[in-house]
């Protein structure tokens, strides 16, 4: 046998070895119709869809884990529609990246189960709904969520994490895009969250034009709240801000301390002209305007 065909067959081992650990897990007893029986509908360990939520801390846990991952290059970037932030620390892999080399691998390993109910298997009330595309960053997408939180709020349902990312998805849906897992969490959410991203538009993914549609609907019927993330940190708006407020303190300073004893009698009759010649142009400008209109 040649190197190639030695090769050829090892691959084939390999492969069939993987095959058979996955149709292992698909018969494994927590398994049912290929989902995990904390989701599906049908079971008794079933815990509602609009609990698959995750904590602020879980996100934390979530960013850390994969930033370590990523960091190691463990989380590569896909040749075949390639991010040009991928590697930037402030916008990172993209979701598809991140479910496929760090959610899917982790979650089968611990069982089949959304990585939300991994971390919560009794679920969590579901306050925050976040809507997103998933050709954007992971870093991205988890600063403008913690930018965005809503004061009070607790839980988050996010679909890369809320939903189970092993096995038959199609089992969730119960036949109507109504019972499916988005539709439920959302009529549940007090608050949705808009998370744009630098690489596309978030409406370009069909998913998210129907989550607008719902979110329309629970304005009025359920007090739904929809919030989006500022366009810049705080922090860099300060940042941005503190070289003319210091030039504004400076000017206030000279005028009350050098200029206001020897010129401030001054100031008052100036001003009164300033007012005046304001006055007039306006005047001007509106009798101008009433004769052109009258001309016409």
């Amino acid at each position: 046998m040649d190197a190639w065909s030695e090769l050829g067959t090892s691959t084939s081992l390999l492969r069939h070895g993987e095959d058979e650990e996955e149709e292992s897990w698909l018969r494994s007893p927590q398994m049912m119709d290929g989902v995990h029986e904390m989701h599906h509908p049908d079971s008794e360990r079933c815990v509602h869809p609009s609990k698959w939520c995750v904590t602020l801390q879980d996100l934390d846990v979530f960013e850390a884990e994969v930033r370590e991952l990523w960091q190691e290059g463990e989380i590569p970037d896909d040749p075949s529609c390639p991010n040009e932030f991928h590697n930037d620390p402030e916008v990172g892999p993209t979701i598809h990246q991140v479910n496929k080399y760090y959610i899917k691998p982790l979650t089968l390993e611990r069982g089949g189960m959304s990585w939300a109910l991994m971390r919560n298997p009794e679920g969590l009330e579901c306050d925050i709904f976040a809507t997103h595309c998933w050709a954007e960053g992971v870093f991205e997408f988890v600063s403008k969520v913690r930018r965005t939180w809503p004061r009070g709020a607790r839980h988050l349902w996010v679909c890369f994490l809320a939903n189970p990312q092993n096995g038959n998805l199609g089992a969730l849906w119960q036949g109507s895009l109504q019972k499916s897992p988005f539709a439920r969490a959302l009529r549940r959410a007090k608050y949705l969250l808009v998370i744009p991203n630098r690489r596309t538009s978030i409406y370009s993914r069909l998913w998210c034009v129907y989550e607008a549609f719902l979110s329309l609907q629970f304005i009025a019927r359920n007090d739904l709240v929809i919030k989006l993330p500022s366009e810049a940190p705080v922090w860099k708006l300060v940042a941005c801000l503190g070289p003319g407020l210091l030039v504004w303190l400076a000017c206030g300073a000279t005028s009350f301390f050098m200029l206001a004893p020897s010129l401030g009698y001054l100031l008052p009759p100036l001003l009164w002209l300033i007012f005046f010649v304001l006055v007039n142009l306006l005047v001007s400008w509106s009798v101008k305007r009433c004769a052109q209109r009258g001309g016409g």
